[in-house]
């Protein structure tokens, strides 16, 4: 089946519903163009291993895992999607599916995008953040009953081309806010239903350019909220269908020009999607989001601003008998040191050090925590306040798919992990590769260094090389042969112990060990079926 190299796979597994296993490691997909249908309908398949498709050459890959709903897991990652123009229903109704990594598509080309998750009711996690979306004319039901999604990012979606976003976001109830920010919609923009069923409360954000022209759009949610700019079209449409709207932040737990002799949290709705700066002095506090505490002394100016409508400035004083400062509060690789400063004379506390003037106390943070402590002046009065370190980060990014000063006689992906990642860089025979990004395959033989830096300042460098090599090739010999067939065969039953480079030549299906399904793929290219 393997050696088959049709530029159509168009329905190759098409409605096998009884299938519950199926081994498509081996499968050249190199010049296939069309993937339609692959698995439509196999409902009894738990896991599909395509992690080593070439889909370099793939324009269509719609309803590829078509109600495939018994389907857990899925590894989509390597996909090269640079040339694919239909993704329709890829994943329609895969209910069981849980997270599917397709953050590093390349839909550039990407026409339709209607149905893609469709129905993916268990789906917890899918990012989508980096799409491009500028030649998608289609959109309808994309995310439909995805109602396990507590996250989805399509603030940068450009929807200048789509003609159809209707039931694009019906039933998603684990929605707390939908950012449309780059929405863009034309007067016969089909959105019926867009939200109907969405959980209630939920707010949207609706950009300027954004018509709505379905009063249908919000049916059967309940209690709605539109964020939107003052005077647009959004704006109008809320009024006129007694719609809750909000046009800028409210600020909770401050009030403008007031001065406060305590610390304080200011909060706000929606606070994950305001763009928040709190200034102290003429200073901007860096890494302050809103929930902090502010327990140092000064003159400050918060402003706040939603992705669309207008900004809110709240200017107040903090004058407390006690303040906390901290070294920094950016991410760092450091330690952290805290000081609490009084205006009177204070008492010891224990892990802390105090100053001759006893007016200030000292503490090393080497990792992060927090704790609430009693400030007690030499009158007995005590103030207590919460301090909290968490911008500590002494973690360095991970490199999975590459090893230090490794040879690899296979293509590799190298991709760099770190909550805080900033930058990966790679190098081929010593000049940084300007085209590179995390994730991406690396084919072409040469000495490599991939360095990745975390934005505390932590980084990991891993050196290897890729050889040349002939796969299958075991003894090196430059084709493959009986000898080498043999070879592999006496490693399986155990009879001898393959160098680690013979290994990596002989591991035809590339997951890094000798099985019989080396031996079967050596066969097949000696017998010239692959």
């Amino acid at each position: 089946m393997t050696q088959v190299m049709w530029k159509k796979w168009v329905g190759y597994f098409f409605g096998c519903s009884n299938l519950e296993t199926v081994d498509v490691s081996h499968f050249d997909t190199s010049k296939v163009t069309n993937m339609q249908s692959m698995f439509y309908k196999c409902s009894k398949l738990e896991n599909i291993d395509v992690s080593g498709f070439d889909t370099s050459n793939a324009k269509n890959i719609g309803w590829l895992f078509y109600e495939c709903n018994n389907l857990e897991a899925v590894d989509v990652s390597n996909f090269d999607t640079s040339k694919v123009t239909n993704m329709q229903s890829m994943f329609y109704n895969c209910s069981k599916l849980e997270n599917v990594d397709v953050s590093g598509f390349d839909t550039s080309n990407v026409e339709n995008m209607g149905w893609l998750f469709y129905g993916c009711s268990n789906l917890k996690e899918v990012n989508v953040s980096n799409f491009d979306t500028s030649k998608v004319t289609n959109m309808k039901s994309m995310f439909n009953n995805c109602g396990s999604l507590t996250s989805l990012d399509v603030s940068n979606f450009d929807t200048s081309k789509v003609t159809d976003i209707s039931f694009m976001f019906y039933g998603c109830k684990g929605q707390d806010i939908i950012n449309l920010t780059s929405f863009k919609t034309k007067a016969d923009t089909l959105m019926e239903k867009m939200f109907k069923f969405c959980k209630g409360g939920v707010a949207i954000v609706i950009p300027k350019d954004m018509n709505i022209n379905s009063n249908d759009i919000f049916e059967e949610c309940s209690n709605p909220v539109i964020i939107c700019d003052k005077n647009s079209p959004a704006q109008t449409f809320a009024k006129n269908n007694n719609v809750k709207y909000i046009t800028s932040p409210t600020i909770e737990g401050i009030k403008n020009g007031k001065k406060y002799t305590n610390t304080l949290s200011p909060t706000a709705k929606y606070a994950e999607i305001c763009n928040i700066k709190l200034i102290r002095g003429d200073k901007e506090v860096s890494g302050y989001k809103l929930g902090n505490e502010i327990n140092t002394n000064g003159s400050y100016t918060i402003k706040a601003k939603y992705p669309v409508g207008e900004e809110t400035v709240i200017s107040f004083s903090v004058e407390l008998p006690v303040s906390v400062s901290y070294s920094t509060t950016a991410l760092t690789n450091k330690d952290v040191v805290v000081t609490i400063t009084a205006n009177t004379q204070i008492q010891e506390i224990k892990g802390w050090k105090l100053s001759k003037d006893k007016t200030k106390l000292t503490k090393t943070y080497s990792e992060n925590g927090s704790e609430k402590v009693t400030v007690t002046d030499i009158g007995g009065n005590s103030t207590i306040l919460n301090i909290n370190v968490g911008n500590i980060d002494k973690t360095s990014p991970i490199i999975e798919g590459v090893k230090e000063n490794k040879k690899q006689y296979k293509e590799v992906t190298p991709k760099a992990k770190d909550d805080n990642l900033k930058t990966v860089e790679l190098y081929k025979d010593g000049k940084i590769v300007n085209t590179y990004k995390n994730g991406d395959k690396i084919t072409e033989k040469g000495n490599y260094k991939i360095v990745a830096k975390d934005s505390a300042g932590n980084a990991t460098e891993v050196n290897f090389v890729i050889v040349s090599y002939i796969p299958g090739d075991v003894n090196n010999d430059g084709k493959v042969t009986v000898t080498d067939l043999l070879l592999i065969k006496r490693s399986i039953v155990k009879l001898i112990n393959l160098a680690e480079e013979q290994k990596m030549r002989g591991d035809i299906n590339s997951d890094d060990k000798i099985t019989v399904t080396d031996l079967l793929g050596v066969k097949r290219i000696i017998l010239k079926l692959k």
